[in-house]
């Protein structure tokens, strides 16, 4: 097994889980970001949120989709199963909302960009959704894209996963 393609090195932000509950992330969104109404939706459900993963302390890491092998782009099925091979995981869907609040500052100014969540596939009133992060000349947002069999995301797209090599102790370990 071949390691993934090196990219530029940014910052890996390191989050813990399960330390605010959904009504409490949605505030916190509402305050300084667009929310869509499937986000809300998502943040209502009772399951949002793993008492498995609480004060479970992560590291995530950004990788486009040709430094997953990808040179041509990929569909989403094969981009999940590259960064797993690769030692990564996809994240919880905790970490959409968590990182749009951690990451607010720094993600450029790049028009129909997006950064998008490696995560199991949500279902909403849309169909089965992930969360990306983009931020425009609208300000930042944080949304679900509606995922299909056949959507083919290019080289330059990136993904968020959970990078395992570095997990953490919890606080107070």
């Amino acid at each position: 097994m071949s390691k993934p393609i090196e990219t530029p090195k940014t910052s890996s932000p390191c989050l813990v889980l399960g330390l605010r509950s959904a009504p409490q992330l949605t505030f916190a969104l509402l305050r300084g970001f667009r929310i869509s109404n499937e986000v809300k939706e998502i943040l209502r459900r009772k399951d949002f949120i793993s008492p498995a993963t609480k004060n479970q302390v992560v590291r995530v890491v950004s990788r486009s989709v040709s430094c997953l092998r990808f040179p041509n782009g990929a569909d989403y099925e094969h981009i999940c199963a590259a960064g797993i091979m690769y030692g990564l995981s996809l994240c919880p869907a905790e970490i959409g909302p968590l990182l749009r609040l951690r990451w607010w500052q720094s993600q450029p100014l790049i028009e129909r960009k997006r950064v998008r969540i490696a995560m199991e596939p949500i279902p909403t009133s849309r169909g089965k959704c992930i969360f990306y992060l983009s931020h425009d000349s609208n300000g930042f947002c944080l949304d679900v894209e509606e995922m299909h069999p056949d959507d083919f995301y290019g080289p330059g797209e990136h993904f968020v996963f959970l990078d395992l090599s570095k997990l953490l102790a919890p606080p107070g370990a």
